[in-house]
């Protein structure tokens, strides 16, 4: 039997701590409370809260890869694999509130300033790259600035779409939302989605397989808490 060291104590505490509080709603001396760890083991393992967030959220976006990986081949229409990713990314969110809310604190300023260096090596951020060889928003941006932006807009409109949701001063369904998100996404990448019906269609019908498909994206809660 594996040895459950102090490192994945601190990690499975946090994790179950932030579905049931949200980013926000959860200290480092909760963490420890509750894992009977210290706060020097937290610096000494994960250096702060929010890389145990960010620790999260990329166990989220790994999921969904994995599962993309099965239906997709990015290289052959990374765009109709960028809007599955984005439509499947979108239907874990809705499945629970308080994924969301983690998700939606998750974007705050304070991780992103992580968040989009480890973008800028990821997987996602080639993804982009392969979608403007065929796509461009304007001559006066390259690639990379273009994905910059894109990145930021990306974040930033789930961030104030969720959170002004969930203080109820936004009436906005789970239809609206992600089609807002997706227009404006994709906008950033020089596309229209009205021009990719076929596409966007298709994205729709994948991502509802995958959710029917992996048990741990359509019950989000479960990545949390095992």
């Amino acid at each position: 039997m594996k040895k459950i060291t102090a490192a994945d104590k601190i990690y499975k505490t946090a994790k179950a701590l932030f579905y049931e509080r949200g980013y926000f709603g959860t200290t480092t001396r909760d963490i420890t409370s509750m894992s009977k760890t210290n706060l020097g083991l937290i610096k000494y393992y994960y250096d702060s809260k929010k890389v145990l967030a960010f620790k999260m959220l990329k166990e989220i976006l790994d999921e969904i890869i994995k599962s993309l990986d099965n239906h997709l081949d990015e290289n052959a229409d990374p765009l109709l694999y960028a809007m599955t990713y984005t439509n499947t990314f979108l239907n874990v969110i809705f499945n629970d509130d308080r994924v969301e809310l983690f998700i939606v604190e998750a974007f705050s300023d304070e991780i992103m300033e992580d968040l989009d260096q480890a973008f800028f090596k990821s997987r996602e951020y080639t993804l982009n790259t392969k979608i403007l060889d065929h796509h461009q928003f304007a001559p006066e941006f390259d690639s990379h600035l273009t994905i910059q932006l894109n990145f930021y807009t990306y974040h930033n409109t789930i961030k104030s779409l969720g959170r002004m949701r969930q203080l109820g001063k936004l009436k906005i369904t789970d239809e609206q939302f992600r089609l807002y998100v997706l227009k404006t996404t994709y906008f950033g990448l020089g596309i229209n989605i009205e021009n990719e019906e076929e596409r966007m269609i298709s994205s729709l019908e994948i991502s509802k397989k995958i959710m029917n498909e992996n048990t741990k994206l359509s019950n989000p809660k479960s990545l949390f808490t095992n």
